[in-house]
C-alpha cells in the first residue's frame, strides 16, 4: 500500500492489553477480519519487542495471515509496530512485505513509526475533542446557573425595594404633616 508494503493489519487493544478487533487490509483496500487467536500469546522475541513499544520485523508470516489467503505467498515478512497512547499499548500495525525479513531497512521501519505516530495523534486529537466537549458542557451548566442567580437577585431587589418604599412612604406623609 505504501513504501514497498502491499498489505496490512490494524490490530486494537483493549486498555488491558487484549485484542478487540482485527483487520486485514489489502492492496484493494478492501478490509476483512483476521483470526487473532494466538497474537501475542507465544511469548516470541518480536513479542516481547512489541509489546515493549519497539518495531519488529517478523518472517513468520503465519502469525498473522492465514494460509489460504491466495497472496499468501507473495508475503515474506511483516514489520510490527506498537500503536501506544499514553504510554500503554492500545494496537497494532502490521506491514506486509514482499521481501524477506532481512531486507527491511531502517527507512521501512521509521516509515512504519510514523504512521504509529500520527494514529497515536489521531488518539490524542480525540482526548482533546472529548475534553472540550466535556469542557463545554460545563460551562453551559455553569452559565445556566449564572441566569437563575441573576434572576434571584433581581427578584431580591424589586422586593428589598417594595418592602423599603412603602414605609418610608408612611414615614414621609407624617413628616410633611408635622
Amino acid at each position: 500500500i505504501a513504501a514497498g508494503f502491499g498489505n496490512v493489519i490494524i490490530t486494537f487493544t483493549d486498555p488491558a492489553g487484549k485484542i478487540k478487533q482485527s483487520f486485514f487490509i489489502d492492496q484493494s483496500g478492501n478490509k476483512s477480519p483476521i483470526n487473532q487467536e494466538g497474537i501475542f500469546q507465544k511469548g516470541s522475541e518480536w513479542e516481547m519487542k512489541v509489546m515493549y513499544g519497539d518495531a519488529a520485523v517478523v518472517s513468520d508470516v503465519g502469525y498473522f495471515i492465514n494460509s489460504s489467503y491466495p497472496k499468501f505467498h507473495e508475503i515474506y515478512s511483516l514489520l510490527v509496530l506498537p500503536i501506544k497512547h499514553a504510554r500503554e499499548l492500545r494496537g497494532v500495525l502490521v506491514l506486509a512485505s514482499p521481501q524477506d525479513a532481512a531486507k527491511v531497512d531502517s527507512e521501512e521501519i521509521e516509515f512504519g513509526e510514523m504512521l504509529t505516530r500520527l494514529v497515536d495523534l489521531s488518539f490524542r486529537l480525540q482526548d482533546t475533542e472529548n475534553s472540550l466537549l466535556k469542557i463545554t458542557q460545563q460551562v453551559y451548566e455553569m452559565n445556566a446557573k449564572l441566569h437563575q442567580l441573576d434572576k434571584l437577585k433581581d427578584d431580591f431587589v424589586s422586593i428589598a425595594s417594595h418592602e423599603l418604599r412603602t414605609p418610608m412612604t408612611a414615614i414621609k406623609s407624617y413628616a410633611w404633616m408635622a
